[in-house]
């Protein structure tokens, strides 16, 4: 399990995840505390914390995690103090294209004059670079779909990246913890969606993974900066592996289930 090989460190005695839900703060006489359920954050409450996501102000997010370096905790918080977001699939992209892996080809527009002018080949999937978990993907037929889409949305499309559709064989979960492999799924769509996430209905079942799809899951991560990531990978027809993006926030049911093992958050 995920928690399992924390554990196994020997400066590592408990993890707790905090659920955002349940944080409240007080400043009293200029002195920060961060409480869950009356309980101080602090050394007394765990040895490591784990951010995940879910936090309303990323701002907030940060400050906790400094407070809690600042009191000797040991925080797995995917470099946010660092890299200061939570999702963001452009950024992710460009740090995988520059570490040379291989990524569908992906454009990015400021605005959708520039994207009606790039004479672009369709179909191509579209979608937001700030969601997870499926959520706000689409596959396109033309410029005035995508327009369309933005305009619903009521976002800007510099909020979406436009990439080419891989022919696949397999789509794959790759759980990455720092330089580890934990765990890899074959993710299935359910019918009539070309989407696979798990959460979205598509089935799961293990799969062995071979020592480059490891390799190159792991380079996926690191090159994204992540210390915990679940790694998608295609398999297309002629047997080329693509990375399609690192996860900062990975759901674990899917794999749990699919390995038969129970991967899971303690809140």
């Amino acid at each position: 399990e995920v928690f399992n090989a924390l554990k196994r460190r020997s400066d590592v005695e408990e993890i707790v995840i905090i659920d955002p839900k349940k944080l409240r703060i007080k400043i009293v006489d200029s002195k920060v505390e961060f409480l869950i359920e009356d309980k101080v954050v602090d050394k007394d409450m765990c040895d490591v914390m784990f951010i995940r996501g879910g936090f309303a102000s990323l701002p907030t997010a940060i400050e906790l995690v400094k407070y809690c370096r600042n009191l000797g905790m040991k925080v797995f918080d995917n470099n946010l103090v660092e890299i200061k977001y939570l999702i963001n699939k452009r950024s992710d992209y460009i740090k995988l294209a520059h570490a040379g892996l291989p990524v569908p080809n992906s454009y990015f527009f400021s605005n959708t004059d520039m994207l009606k002018a790039a004479n672009l080949s369709y179909p191509l999937v579209m979608k937001a670079t700030n969601t997870g978990k499926g959520f706000n993907i689409h596959k396109i037929n033309s410029a005035e779909e995508a327009e369309k889409i933005i305009t619903e949305d009521g976002a800007k499309p510099i909020k979406f990246v436009f990439q080419d559709i891989i022919d696949y064989v397999h789509d794959l979960r790759v759980l990455v913890i720092g330089n580890e492999v934990l765990g890899c799924m074959k993710r299935i769509p359910k019918a009539g969606d070309f989407r696979a996430n798990f959460s979205l209905g598509g089935t799961v079942e293990p799969f062995e993974a071979t020592e480059e799809i490891k390799s190159l899951a792991i380079k996926a991560a690191q090159a994204c900066e992540l210390q915990v990531s679940g790694v998608d990978v295609l398999i297309d027809r002629t047997g080329k592996l693509w990375i399609l993006e690192a996860n900062r926030t990975p759901g674990l049911e899917g794999i749990s289930q699919a390995l038969g093992q129970q991967i899971r958050s303690e809140e």
